[in-house]
């Protein structure tokens, strides 16, 4: 196995994690970026189902014409594989 492969399968589990464990997740992310939210509240906005957790870059072109319209990019990427690394390009994306 690849270290590509073995990041892939890592990321694949991460996500798996958020899905499924929210409270195991929080646990972790509060072990590694102390906050001043509860381990409840972290796992109310895991459960959040307004947001979608995956690998796959989602919705990156609609935040870019976001940052555009308020002045935080001068311009759009014309695709969004112009912002990731091509080993991110298989997993699709928009």
């Amino acid at each position: 196995m690849t270290q590509k492969e073995v990041l892939d399968e890592l990321k694949g589990l991460v996500v798996e994690r958020l899905k499924f464990d929210p409270r195991r997740a929080a646990e972790i992310y509060l072990r590694s970026e102390p906050q001043k939210l509860s381990n409840e509240e972290i796992q109310a906005l895991l459960r959040d189902r307004s947001t979608d957790y995956h690998v796959a870059p989602a919705g990156v072109m609609a935040y870019a014409r976001f940052m555009v319209k308020n002045g935080m990019l001068k311009a759009p990427p014309e695709s969004w594989k112009d912002v990731f690394f091509p080993f991110v390009y298989e997993r699709g994306g928009e």
